[in-house]
């Protein structure tokens, strides 16, 4: 009965009241800016300007000032609500210290009761614990409702201000065709110019403007969908950036979620979906794509991640397991057949040796990592576009956020990622994540084999390399069965310089010369064949990073299932 521990306030109360005085210090400096600009325009307004042109401009110079004045009334609404949460939180604190106090001394008692052997409690300690239990759940149940409370009217608060903001646009330059004196009419159109230019490269523009007004007054889901996919052709990335900042969170999200669209194109079209995600994730500043995908939890640029591990806004467990979104290490950089280092393969958390053992195979030489490098194109936003391809060989461009699940006590959740490694492997983990609903649908390579069709990392988890050979290469790969390959065929590969993995399907246990186990159900790469041995030692390499094995050649055709042998 022993749970993780040791509980501490934090984990009973997962409300940070330093974030929540951070983010109130940050709506109070908005104010005070805010401030600062009226009584700038206040003086403007006031200077002695006679003529038409002034005229125009004091009339900019109040819209503006209207416009300030109402974020200004936001940022204090938003700055007060948030102060008043973080001070809750707080008062929070001590309360939720007792608690985490009383749920350590009940599993202490625990502990204690089962002793070293770990006995069976009898009915009185039974009891005493059922109560014990009672006590320590009760008391976190009452400090985590009132600390949802507290977050509730925050958020309903603050999505408030949001849809208020949301109706704020700064003013476009000066109105100058009213103005019959041509020099004065040109200095206003000249600054009239140089505010809309500047306005413009930000996005927000008149199509910009446009399309945000078409969206909101659009009297359906599938109405708004379309003009998301007609926006992400036809804006520039700042529009878009523009255009995505300035729509309603909860009419956005059903937009992007519609379940129907005319000739295909909603959620259950995984090609379209792709191609609308695509479309946005190439031209979309990070920031916004980020914002989208914590607006939209386990879609497309954030796919479920893997088992019951929860989010960090979930419940935090005591051990520090739930999972974030972290940047990868590389970030931003290229990658290039230089960075590609076969050894950045290192299965962790998800059952998909059969890729990792498929990259770390290719990988291995330089025809393979320059194959691979080629299809990961870094894109002007930091986004990566990784080519996979369908059976036939079509290409599949799927668009990639540089992001990973970590989880929250630093350990790497997925595959590779430990903090430090290069973030090719990742990428296209990521990207076989994306598209495994849409890629699934085709027929399997090998006849039998057939493949996960779950979304997101848990579509991963089991599956076959010859499939992951030819969704990664564009080739389908040859199977060989294991006892029938021949020394000349090894021999041949080698010299072909051919990526082999080799799969074990259900085999009894077996352990190498050197002791190492054989993993059931489980991919490996064929690094090499040793044939200066007797008899010659065939080296597989575990996708894990560690438990290699060395085993004669007869060995691996008796205990091994078949090898895919890429092209």
């Amino acid at each position: 009965m022993t749970t993780p521990g040791p509980w501490t306030w934090d984990l009973v109360l997962i409300s940070d009241p330093e974030g929540g005085e951070q983010a109130a210090k940050g709506f109070g400096a908005i104010a005070a800016s805010a401030d600062g600009i009226t009584n700038v325009i206040e003086q403007l307004e006031r200077a002695p300007w006679e003529g038409p042109a002034a005229e125009a401009y004091r009339a900019y110079l109040s819209e503006l000032r209207g416009t300030v004045l109402k974020t200004m009334a936001i940022a204090e609404d938003s700055h007060h609500a948030t102060v008043g949460a973080a001070g809750t939180l707080e008062a929070l604190r001590n309360p939720a210290t007792e608690t985490a106090d009383e749920l350590n001394r009940f599993h202490a008692a625990v502990d204690k009761m089962n002793g070293p052997n770990n006995d069976d409690l009898d009915f009185v300690e039974v009891t005493q614990v059922a109560v014990m239990r009672g006590q320590a759940m009760g008391a976190l149940g009452r400090v985590r409702g009132q600390r949802d409370e507290a977050l509730k009217l925050l958020t309903e608060l603050l999505k408030a201000q949001e849809e208020t903001l949301l109706g704020v646009r700064p003013p476009r330059g000066p109105d100058a065709s009213q103005i019959a004196d041509p020099v004065q009419r040109a200095a206003v159109e000249a600054l009239s110019g140089e505010i809309d230019e500047t306005l413009n490269k930000t996005g927000d523009s008149e199509r910009a403007r446009d399309f945000a007004d078409k969206f909101d007054n659009a009297d359906s889901d599938l109405a708004r969908r379309l003009l998301l996919l007609q926006a992400a052709d036809d804006l520039t990335a700042a529009e878009l950036d523009y255009l995505l900042d300035h729509l309603d969170t909860d009419d956005l999200h059903n937009a992007m979620a519609v379940d129907w669209m005319p000739f295909g194109g909603g959620p259950e079209d995984t090609a379209a979906q792709r191609e609308f995600y695509n479309k946005l994730a190439s031209k979309v500043d990070l920031d916004t794509l980020n914002g989208l995908a914590d607006q939209l939890p386990e879609d497309y640029w954030h796919p479920d991640p893997y088992g019951d591990i929860p989010q960090l806004g979930d419940d935090l467990r005591p051990d520090g397991t739930n999972l974030s979104w972290q940047p990868l290490p590389d970030a931003g950089k290229p990658v290039t057949a230089d960075t590609i280092d076969p050894n950045d393969v290192q299965q962790r958390g998800l059952g998909d040796c059969h890729l990792q053992a498929t990259l770390y195979s290719l990988a291995s030489t330089p025809e393979g990592r320059q194959q691979l490098a080629d299809n990961i194109q870094l894109n002007p936003n930091g986004t990566y576009t990784v080519t996979l391809y369908r059976n036939d060989g079509t290409p599949v461009p799927v668009v990639v956020t540089p992001d990973t699940p970590v989880q929250r006590n630093g350990a790497g959740w997925q595959s590779t990622y430990d903090g430090n490694q290069a973030n090719w492997v990742q990428l296209y983990e990521k990207a076989l994540a994306q598209t495994n609903a849409e890629l699934s649908q085709q027929p399997s390579i090998e006849s039998g084999h057939g493949q996960n069709e779950t979304r997101g990392y848990p579509g991963l988890n089991g599956g076959f390399p010859e499939e992951d050979m030819a969704r990664v290469t564009g080739e389908r790969p040859e199977k060989v069965d294991s006892p029938n390959v021949t020394d000349d065929q090894l021999r041949q590969m080698e010299r072909d310089g051919k990526p082999v993995t080799v799969t074990i399907l259900g085999e009894e246990p077996y352990k190498d010369p050197n002791g190492t186990n054989l993993v059931n159900n489980h991919v490996y790469s064929l690094e090499r064949v040793d044939w200066s041995t007797n008899p010659p030692t065939a080296h597989l390499r575990n996708p894990w990073g560690s438990e290699h094995l060395a085993m004669p050649l007869n060995d691996l055709r008796e205990h091994t299932t078949y090898m895919t042998v890429g092209k």
